[in-house]
């Protein structure tokens, strides 16, 4: 880890940092957000495609 001299040192070191990686970091998030969303919709269809098949058993098993 560096040790910087000053405040300006930082900054500088950070701005460095995303303009060599921003372009990276974007894409994950942008990838990450997108599987998400993907993952909660495909939970979602699932569950309304099986909803239907599932009324006759609930209603058969006692209260």
């Amino acid at each position: 880890m560096e040790i910087y001299e000053n405040e300006n040192d930082q900054v500088e070191a950070v701005k460095r940092f995303f303009a060599e990686n921003g372009k990276a970091l974007a894409v994950g998030v942008i990838l990450g957000v997108g599987a998400l969303i993907g993952w909660r919709y495909w939970n979602s269809h699932q569950v309304d495609l099986h909803a239907p098949l599932l009324l006759p058993i609930k209603m058969r098993l006692p209260q």
